[in-house]
């Protein structure tokens, strides 16, 4: 039997880096760390209860692992803070090229960095797509289609020619 740790209540340094085993988490429960840079390996879990809380401040985090969190979470800063970003991760992509996103049902959002920005929604589901619409040139983003060996979706650039392309993705089912 491992033995108990004792729960950080507050932490406050310039940068935390908190490794964890297989299997272990680290649980913040009514807690507060405070940092400019934290690194988390493998598991985060922030689970607060209806009488305490479990905050988190950094600015900058990097997190290789999952990320659970039990309630709901909220951005409050001004016009130049979002709650998920995507726009430093656009991949060149040669015409022809494919990406898959297996096991999946949910809306994709395709943003074409060549083409000033054209972005282009699509609801995956149902075995079915639909591209409910796009921001610029008609196609200028490639198209999705349903995949059942994959048990979801494959977007193809049929665009002609290579393209920058950023995906942010919302899964709302673990198959198609």
């Amino acid at each position: 039997m491992a033995a108990r740790q004792t729960p950080i209540t507050y932490l406050n340094v310039s940068a935390v880096n908190i490794s964890t085993t297989t299997g272990q988490q680290f649980s913040s429960y009514n807690s507060s760390i405070t940092t400019s840079n934290l690194v988390i390996n493998n598991t985060l879990t922030l689970q607060p209860t209806t009488s305490r809380s479990a905050n988190l401040y950094s600015t900058s985090m990097n997190l290789y692992g999952d990320f659970t969190l039990y309630g709901t979470m909220q951005n409050r800063g001004d016009t130049t803070t979002y709650i998920a970003d995507r726009s430093s991760t656009a991949l060149s992509y040669a015409n022809g090229a494919t990406v898959n996103f297996s096991n999946f049902s949910g809306l994709i959002i395709v943003n074409n960095t060549n083409l000033t920005g054209i972005v282009q929604l699509w609801l995956c589901g149902g075995g079915s797509t639909t591209a409910i619409g796009a921001s610029g040139l008609s196609g200028g983003t490639g198209t999705i289609t349903h995949n059942a060996g994959i048990a979801g979706y494959t977007w193809s650039n049929n665009t002609g020619t290579a393209q920058n392309i950023s995906f942010a993705a919302i899964r709302t089912r673990a198959e198609a």
